[in-house]
């Protein structure tokens, strides 16, 4: 990201400050959550080895949205993560 706003289309990694900066982890996701109406399972891993995809997150518009890529995300703005096997909805 070239300036201080999220934008459609950006990748970043989330990081997971939990119990310190530097200690939690990344955010990621994996696999189908058994939760009704989720779309996966969403945690945490210790590293970035071997979950290089897992911990990517490309920022999507939500389905119906007229946000295109390079647009600010705004506050309120419904988003989905994409990654190969699925996406996960997240509202801001």
């Amino acid at each position: 990201m070239a300036d201080d706003y999220l934008k459609y289309g950006d990748r970043l990694r989330i990081i997971n400050a939990y119990g310190g900066v530097g200690l939690g982890g990344y955010l990621g996701v994996g696999g189908e959550s058994k939760v009704p109406s989720a779309v996966d399972n969403v945690g945490t891993y210790a590293s970035l080895s071997g979950q290089e995809l897992a911990t990517q997150w490309t920022i999507m518009a939500a389905p119906g949205s007229s946000k295109t890529p390079g647009q600010n995300v705004c506050s309120g703005d419904q988003i989905r993560r994409n990654r190969p096997i699925a996406t996960a909805a997240i509202l801001l």
